[in-house]
């Protein structure tokens, strides 16, 4: 739902400005069919870079989620009978 998406607005605006200052190249991130699972596109590039990226955005995720009292995984499926990736 909308309500859901939006609960998450604040950490994905913070997400958005954290992500900019360290020239992370972020094309979107929306909420997925999951309880608070996200998806998270990077805009193409070099193998090697994105994968520095990657490396990068999975820290920042997590100080930022922690800032707003939340915990990010990057578990494949973290709740038993919710959908996964």
């Amino acid at each position: 739902s909308i309500e859901a998406v939006n609960e998450f607005d604040p950490l994905f605006e913070d997400i958005y400005e954290y992500c900019e200052m360290q020239g992370l190249d972020i094309e979107t991130l929306i909420h997925e069919v999951g309880a608070a699972q996200m998806e998270i596109n990077f805009m193409h590039g070099d193998a090697l870079s994105l994968a520095d990226q990657v490396f990068l955005f999975k820290r920042t995720v997590r100080e930022a989620a922690l800032r707003h009292n939340m915990y990010a995984t990057f578990m494949a499926k973290p709740m038993e009978g919710e959908p996964g990736s």
